[in-house]
């Protein structure tokens, strides 16, 4: 069964994130009834990413830990993209402990317009130059995370993500997972409780055409992911797509729990 490598120092998790930084992530973030209710102070979209971004790489830090020692069972690349892409962290995947200290608060967003094909270039390019040396690693993962639909005259990103989703090493092929935010819910159905969803079990779900098409670029999740995240308190299917359309910070946290959600303590490869 592939994804079933443990996230260690020698051997740790690589994680891409593309985070749309075009013009429109600079609007409020979409609020649930119940963050409404409890009148939780609105943010730009932006600005609630970076904080669930800082959120989940300070949990993957404390498995990291081992008293005061730091492992660094992780490694993360980071790239924001609006007309252009931003090498957040130069290019390269750099250590957790790393990642954590220069999370990038995005700042004014200038740029209207979305690359999102672009941005899947250059985790293409980083993965074919880095897998060589993860194969005793668990499979990558590429979280691409947006607010709307690519300008078209950067060209489709699908054939690039089917060519990531091809690229593979022992435990598996790279996973692709997409997190769609939308101010209204992409649902024909909408989902109440983050913690009960199962996933998108049928394209019929959604509403979006674009939803659709990300449906299309997205992993099924794993079954190692899937443990992960149900110790997590989370009912997410295993099977499911990959896609993640939040429609509120209760969902956007779910998704970013799910890149994070390697399997610990299962095995590593052999030697050899």
């Amino acid at each position: 069964m592939p994804y079933q490598v443990e996230a260690t120092m020698d051997t740790p998790m690589h994680i891409i994130y593309l985070i749309d930084a075009s013009g429109s992530m600079d609007d409020p973030m979409p609020q649930s009834q119940k963050e409404q209710s409890q009148k939780d102070p609105k943010k730009r979209k932006i600005d609630k990413v970076s904080d669930l971004l800082e959120e989940i790489a300070k949990i993957m830090l404390k498995r990291s830990k081992k008293g005061a020692t730091i492992s660094n069972r992780y490694k993360i690349a980071l790239y924001a993209y609006g007309n252009v892409v931003t090498a957040d962290t130069n290019n390269q995947f750099i250590t957790i402990d790393k990642y954590v200290e220069q999370i990038p608060d995005f700042g004014d967003l200038m740029q209207a317009q979305t690359n999102t094909k672009g941005a899947f270039e250059y985790a293409y390019q980083l993965l074919t130059n880095t897998l060589p040396s993860m194969n005793r690693c668990p499979a990558p993962l590429v979280c691409h995370l947006t607010d709307g639909e690519y300008t078209k005259s950067f060209g489709d990103p699908t054939p690039v993500v089917r060519q990531i989703m091809n690229l593979h090493n022992p435990d598996g092929n790279v996973l692709v997972q997409n997190i769609y935010i939308s101010e209204k819910s992409l649902f024909t159905t909408p989902i109440l409780d983050a913690k009960q969803w199962e996933g998108i079990q049928s394209p019929n779900e959604l509403q979006s055409e674009y939803a659709k098409a990300l449906l299309g670029m997205s992993s099924p999740l794993p079954e190692t992911y899937a443990k992960e995240l149900q110790r997590e308190g989370y009912r997410f299917r295993a099977g499911s797509p990959m896609l993640f359309p939040s429609s509120s910070v209760e969902m956007l946290r779910l998704a970013f729990m799910t890149s994070g959600s390697t399997p610990r303590g299962v095995k590593e490869l052999p030697s050899g």
